[in-house]
């Protein structure tokens, strides 16, 4: 069993890749990072993509609460 510092580290190395997923879903061809409009746009028209987002966001928001209820 791990202790609470290595639980730690995984959580927040999780919320690591999570972040990291959802910073590809919102860079452009050449490094730009899409604007709220063109993200929300882009969501709509990609329901594919739209359902990832939500996913993501989802588990992000999880393990920030585990990472809150481990002593």
């Amino acid at each position: 069993m791990k202790n609470k510092w290595e639980q730690k580290e995984q959580v927040q190395r999780l919320i690591g890749m999570i972040n990291d997923r959802i910073t590809d879903l919102q860079v452009l061809k050449g490094g730009w990072i899409m604007d709220r409009k063109v993200l929300i746009l882009m969501l709509k028209k990609h329901p594919q993509i739209k359902h990832e987002w939500d996913i993501l966001h989802k588990r992000k928001e999880c393990l920030k609460r585990l990472l809150w209820k481990l002593p």
